[in-house]
């Protein structure tokens, strides 16, 4: 089975039982009865049917990524998702969306159990995903010469999460159509991020920390621990800020175009 073949074989089998899972969680209430676990869940569907396939059709695992991969990638992994969350959240303050506001000292104390516990299965979550999506599609659309495999992936990688993130309750502010469009536009532009740094330090391990970093800094803590404050805009946090709204796209862009220009000095991909 050559490169497109297993390319295509594993999309139809991710999407049919992602697809098929999302729309059972759908019709079942939504993500707020299946919890942090549920979606746990869905984002190692990429990787088991990645490690099956890899498994059941002897294709190996030399093009995985396995190796650890220089220390400066793991600081590009954690550093870029981190101010680029405080970028969105400083902006959305100026624009009246939240504001910042310490959590208190009596509910930090409370919040710190759930936010390790958060980190774990993030991490977690984030290694199923990234052994499907960095570890076997995108060396496998590299090795088939697909044209343009970092835009590829993420319009696939924003396709896969469609469903659940209109439908599934996972946002509860704007219009289901903004919201589609502001996520995919976020996922795709993080995408440009993710698959560099897995190209360009060979490893699987620094696109899970860079996975890790983006949701739990974009999802919990900054907005959680820093900015606490509601505007008088906040129904537009969903859309414009979030972990995948209007402004993450937007500077994800520009974190591409700085770190392929400054710091990665890497080929057109």
């Amino acid at each position: 089975m050559n490169a497109r073949k297993q390319i295509i074989f594993f999309l139809v089998c991710t999407f049919f039982l992602s697809w098929a899972y999302e729309a059972f969680i759908i019709t079942s209430g939504g993500v707020k009865n299946f919890g942090i676990l549920g979606l746990v869940a869905l984002m190692w569907i990429p990787g088991l049917v990645s490690l099956i396939q890899r498994i059941f059709l002897k294709l190996g695992f030399a093009d995985i990524g396995l190796h650890v991969g220089g220390r400066k990638f793991y600081f590009y992994a954690v550093i870029i998702p981190l101010v680029l969350s405080l970028g969105v959240n400083l902006l959305s303050e100026l624009f009246d969306i939240r504001g910042f506001e310490l959590i208190s000292g009596e509910k930090l104390g409370r919040a710190i159990p759930l936010v390790g516990i958060s980190l774990v299965l993030g991490i977690f979550g984030a290694t199923g995903e990234e052994l499907g999506w960095r570890g076997f599609l995108l060396p496998k659309m590299i090795e088939a010469k697909i044209t343009k495999p970092y835009l590829m992936s993420g319009i696939i990688w924003a396709l896969w999460h469609l469903p659940i993130v209109v439908f599934g309750g996972y946002y509860m502010h704007g219009s289901p159509l903004l919201i589609a469009i502001a996520y995919a536009s976020s996922i795709i532009a993080m995408n440009f991020i993710v698959c560099d740094l897995r190209v360009l330090s060979g490893s699987i391990w620094v696109a899970i920390a860079f996975h890790s970093a983006h949701n739990f800094l974009f999802q919990l803590a900054v907005p959680n621990l820093l900015f606490t404050k509601s505007g008088s805009r906040i129904d537009l946090w969903e859309v414009v800020g979030a972990d995948c709204g209007f402004l993450v796209a937007v500077l994800y862009v520009v974190a591409y175009l700085v770190f392929k220009r400054w710091v990665a000095h890497v080929r057109p991909s």
